[in-house]
């Protein structure tokens, strides 16, 4: 509890901070990278450890835009792994006008603590803006995902979703920005399986390059698999971003 308030008061020392530069775009024209890393380490009477790695790799190009996304999150107590989960996604983008666009997304990704070994997932859908100010940008996904699902009792299930999905964006100055989002998953082949997910972050602009980022995310599955016992999971992370 003690270092999550320090971590707030250096977020609300470095907000306040006035500067004459607009705030900017999360991604500009061209190619963008962005790697993150958190570590947690606890030793005596209760040793843990977790590591997470993220990368993103994005192009944007006229109205289009392809994004490349990698993560990676370890953790163990008492040498012995407690959590693992990885992720890789490729996403193409496409803008139809100022506020309306289509997107399409391939997924492959593998938890076996919450009881698949690997999940293959494609998505596609519209995307909208609903409101966009200096304060804050509202957008909505509506799509379909269909999902390949390799369990680790070796059975293989395939599934339809309906997607929901909305965020909304809150640069609270040209340092500092928050995301908060949330998404429902429907499941059409056995609707006992749906499942749905939230999330925010706070980033924090140190340099030109190295950012610090908070990260909460909640993850609930109404079905869960062996060898998981809990239909909900939650993930905070504190990390370093190196964006170029």
């Amino acid at each position: 509890m003690r270092r999550i308030r320090i971590l707030c008061i250096i977020f609300l020392i470095i907000s306040i901070q006035p500067h004459p530069r607009a705030y900017a775009a999360e991604y500009d024209e061209g190619f963008s990278n962005e790697t993150s890393a958190g570590i947690l380490a606890l030793t005596g009477n209760s040793p843990h450890s977790t590591l997470d790695l993220r990368q993103t790799n994005y192009y944007r190009w006229l109205a289009n835009s392809a994004r490349f996304q990698a993560f990676y999150l370890r953790g163990s107590a008492k040498d012995e792994l407690t959590a693992k989960y990885w992720s890789a996604a490729v996403r193409f983008d496409s803008s139809l006008s100022e506020t309306f666009g289509v997107y399409a997304e391939e997924e492959f990704r593998g938890n076996p603590f919450a009881g698949f070994a690997q999940q293959f997932d494609s998505t596609g859908g519209l995307r909208q803006i609903l409101y966009r100010s200096e304060w804050m940008t509202w957008a909505t996904e509506a799509g379909y995902r269909y999902t390949i699902q390799n369990r680790n009792s070796d059975d293989q299930r395939k599934f339809h979703y309906l997607r929901g999905y909305t965020e909304a964006i809150f640069p609270w100055s040209w340092r500092t920005n928050a995301l908060l989002w949330l998404e429902g998953l429907p499941n059409l082949t056995e609707a006992s399986y749906w499942q749905a997910n939230a999330g925010t972050a706070i980033t924090a602009l140190l340099t030109e390059i190295l950012s610090l980022r908070l990260t909460y995310v909640l993850r609930y599955s109404n079905e869960v698999l062996p060898p998981a016992r809990q239909k909900l999971d939650t993930i905070f992370v504190t990390s370093l971003v190196v964006k170029w």
